[in-house]
């Protein structure tokens, strides 16, 4: 016996049963192919109820054995050239009597504008605590 056409109400009741895998049939897809509005309520049932697919033994061993070991971490030694770099500059700065006169200079922006002088040590020691965190981690 041919297939005969379904209108929306037909189709809309069939759709759990051919989302339960039953057989659709000629008349349910033609009317899929047909009616926007009932292809979008077949597509939104489909997707408010994903089938359930069996994970296979052992899948996530062999998916996280086939990842790359992870890099080794370069920021213990960006701080140690940091701080080498500092301890150079300082040296320097020390050795010529640039530090004097640049604790001079800060001295007198200290005394001129305490509220910036605050922020730039609260910047600077915020730093600081980063910087050693991050060495931890």
């Amino acid at each position: 016996m041919p297939d005969r056409t379904l209108d929306c109400a037909e189709f809309r009741a069939r759709i759990d049963g051919f989302l339960a895998g039953a057989e659709a049939g000629a008349a349910f897809e033609a009317h899929a192919a047909e009616c926007g509005q009932c292809l979008e309520r077949l597509l939104d049932a489909a997707l408010a109820h994903p089938a359930e697919a069996p994970v296979p033994a052992g899948f996530a061993a062999r998916t996280l054995a086939r990842l790359p070991a992870a890099a080794p971490s370069v920021l213990p030694y960006a701080i140690a050239a940091a701080c080498l770099l500092f301890a150079l500059l300082a040296a320097w700065a020390l050795h010529t009597g640039l530090l004097f006169d640049a604790g001079r200079w800060l001295a007198g922006i200290v005394a001129r504008r305490p509220v910036l002088a605050a922020i730039a040590a609260f910047e600077i020691g915020g730093s600081f605590v980063w910087a050693w965190r991050a060495a931890r981690t």
